[in-house]
């Protein structure tokens, strides 16, 4: 079975999992077995605590969480309805992409906001090569998670930003019309 190019990276990875299911089928194993050992041979089990951990630390590095939250929920699976409610409900969990810019001039979009960040200052190493002191603030104080400018300290100790953004962008897992109104 192969997969189409037009399911997402999570139902991608569901399929890889049904098929692992359908591979380690046993007569002696009931189906909640035979997911269980489909969910372990894809490392989609672990212990809560650790997978709150991956969970926490995916989410400030602005990884798509549906993976993390695939596995905080795995253990409620115990029939193929219940995985197909799973993944249909992972499926259209939030997912943030970050772009790098500069001068409003997009140079790529990352699943991460450190990639972004690592674009921009390489773009900003490579045109000014002796710029010291590079860091990134929030363009609004208020909104920690939001867009954030490259800056750097002039030699009066002035805080300087650069044209390189990073923008957080709220990816829609589906169309609604009722938003555009």
């Amino acid at each position: 079975m192969t997969s189409s190019p037009s399911l997402s990276p999570v139902e991608q990875h569901a399929l890889k999992v049904a098929q692992a299911a359908e591979m380690s089928r046993s007569s002696a194993y009931g189906i909640a077995d035979t997911i269980v050992i489909a969910l372990g041979g894809a490392q989609l089990l672990q212990s809560p605590q650790t997978a709150a951990e991956d969970a926490a630390r995916h989410h400030r590095e602005g990884v798509d969480l549906a993976v993390a939250t695939l596995r905080l929920r795995a253990r409620e699976v115990h029939t193929p309805a219940d995985l197909a409610a799973l993944l249909d409900e992972v499926s259209t969990a939030p997912l943030t992409v970050y772009r790098a810019e500069c001068d409003t001039i997009p140079l790529d979009t990352y699943q991460s906001r450190q990639a972004a960040r690592d674009h921009c200052r390489a773009q900003m190493e490579r045109a000014e090569p002796d710029r010291i002191g590079l860091h990134w603030v929030p363009v609004e104080e208020d909104e920690p998670d939001g867009m954030e400018v490259l800056a750097y300290v002039d030699a009066d100790g002035e805080r300087v930003e650069t044209d390189f953004v990073v923008t957080p962008i709220a990816v829609q897992a589906a169309y609604d019309p009722e938003a555009c109104e």
